[in-house]
């Protein structure tokens, strides 16, 4: 697992907004609204998943640190329906088979956790047939000027916010045994994408 720094995660993020790679506000409010029933949330962020989230919704938030368990505490203004655990994407063994209707999951795959395959097993394990899941995160681009200063930027990224910049999470989406339903470009570059999907 690679450590985060909330304070740097919330300039690089307000630097991106400024530069128009990710409105991420626009893609809660229109995904995360929709979503009904169980919900798994890994990796707390800036915590703002929470406020686009249904009230009827009962959401499970799963974080490796326990700082950002506590953050997510403090920032939630109403836990009635919360559930917070100190865990391990890559191991949800405190999760049962097939008994949630969506797992969300915004930057960490990407970031901070090192076997994106395993974690995204895990997550289709807990996931109901008919759950989706969906994943918003910076991935390698196809462009290569882009992607060859992914690559240069790649050490400083990983040392200072723990976060690796050139994932190809679609691959490994699909590596996992997931089928891609919905896939989206989220700026005006091919870096930051949306996925959702759907077990096979």
């Amino acid at each position: 697992k690679n450590s985060r720094n909330l304070s740097m995660y919330r300039i690089i993020y307000g630097l991106f907004k400024r530069m128009r790679l990710i409105d991420l506000e626009s893609l809660r409010q229109e995904i995360l609204s929709k979503l009904r029933g169980k919900i798994l949330d890994i990796g707390v962020g800036d915590a703002g998943n929470y406020r686009y989230y249904q009230k009827s919704a009962k959401v499970t938030i799963l974080d490796f640190e326990k700082k950002m368990l506590e953050f997510a505490k403090k920032t939630i203004p109403t836990k009635k329906n919360y559930t917070f655990i100190y865990g391990d994407a890559q191991n949800l063994s405190m999760l049962k088979s097939s008994s949630l209707d969506a797992v969300v999951v915004v930057f960490i795959y990407c970031c901070s956790v090192l076997n994106t395959v395993t974690a995204l097993k895990e997550a289709k394990r807990v996931l109901k047939k008919n759950g989706r899941m969906i994943v918003i995160a910076h991935v390698v681009s196809k462009n290569w000027i882009l992607r060859m200063h992914q690559y240069v930027m790649q050490p400083f990224s990983r040392l200072v916010i723990g976060s690796d910049m050139a994932r190809d999470t679609r691959s490994d989406i699909l590596k996992a045994g997931f089928k891609i339903i919905e896939e989206r470009t989220t700026g005006w570059t091919d870096v930051f994408k949306l996925f959702i999907a759907k077990r096979k």
